[in-house]
């Protein structure tokens, strides 16, 4: 009996509200019509990506294990382990705040990135702006708005995603943060590999066995060759497999009129609905 009841009511709404129909076409009309213009008339937004893969050095692993395996203490150091610690440094370093915060101050983008609060025409910030971005809030929005790095630990790739409403700058971002990531490990290598042979170059001075000697003069050796290696490697911590390209105007990712028109339909049938079922309980109070 309760079931039947519950079918009655429900039968008895729907009859309110298709009784109402017009009602229900026009406001859901609208509703639709002012989604998409809304999806029309917000900002553009670009996703562009470039794939990379972590450099194996080869010729560095195979120099290092054949020293570094005569000492039982550093016999950890050869094999996979330092293309492992390479790959997590460089990685690291790619979201990091220090880097990051570099990259906007070279390149000046905080005026690109609150373009809202940027005068172009008076070439400064709007006055209504009670406090200047700073360089730590761009990195902040910058990480978590439109960047994004990504590994696929099976296929060793890993993805640098960049969305942003300038197609041109967002590929540029992410090549240029390739290669500045490249530039920057190439730079620390070479410095803690220079810095390494002047200290073996003094403890060689202070040797008096001539087995302690040789095992010095080898590592020195070593090092030579990472500097050189780093200093001819252009992609020294990643190498580029995809680079980033600008895409088609059309192909943005963001608004998408799918989503708006569906929003639309939706937000037009429940307010239609609402405004049907109390019109009808006005007028029969």
């Amino acid at each position: 009996m309760q079931d039947y009841i519950g079918k009655e009511e429900q039968l008895n709404l729907l009859q309110i509200v298709l009784l109402r129909k017009k009602l229900l076409l026009l406001i859901t009309s609208i509703s639709i019509v002012c989604a998409l213009i809304l999806s029309f008339v917000l900002t553009k937004y670009y996703k562009v990506e470039i794939e990379v893969m972590p450099v194996e050095s080869a010729e560095l692993k195979g120099g290092l294990s054949s020293i570094v395996g005569q000492f039982s203490g550093l016999s950890g150091l050869g094999g996979n382990s330092l293309s492992s610690w390479q790959k997590k440094e460089a990685l690291a370093m790619l979201t990091s705040r220090q880097f990051i915060m570099e990259y906007l101050k070279e390149n000046d983008l905080l005026k690109e990135l609150f373009y809202k609060l940027w005068d172009a025409e008076k070439n400064s910030w709007k006055q209504s702006v009670s406090k200047v971005p700073s360089l730590y809030k761009g990195y902040k929005y910058f990480t978590k708005s439109i960047l994004n790095v990504s590994e696929d630990k099976k296929a060793g790739v890993i993805k640098l995603t960049i969305e942003w409403k300038d197609p041109v700058l967002a590929a540029k971002w992410a090549n240029d943060l390739v290669d500045k990531l490249n530039t920057k490990m190439r730079d620390n290598a070479v410095f803690e590999a220079e810095k390494s042979i002047v200290y073996l170059n003094d403890e060689l001075k202070k040797a008096s066995v001539l087995e302690l000697k040789n095992s010095i003069y080898r590592l020195i050796e070593v090092e030579i060759q990472k500097t050189m290696l780093a200093n001819v490697r252009r992609e020294y911590a990643f190498k580029i497999i995809d680079p980033a390209t600008v895409p088609d105007l059309w192909d943005y990712t963001r608004p998408r009129k799918l989503k708006y028109l569906f929003s639309g339909l939706m937000l037009g049938l429940f307010f239609s609905t609402l405004l049907a079922l109390l019109l009808h309980f006005r007028q029969k109070r």
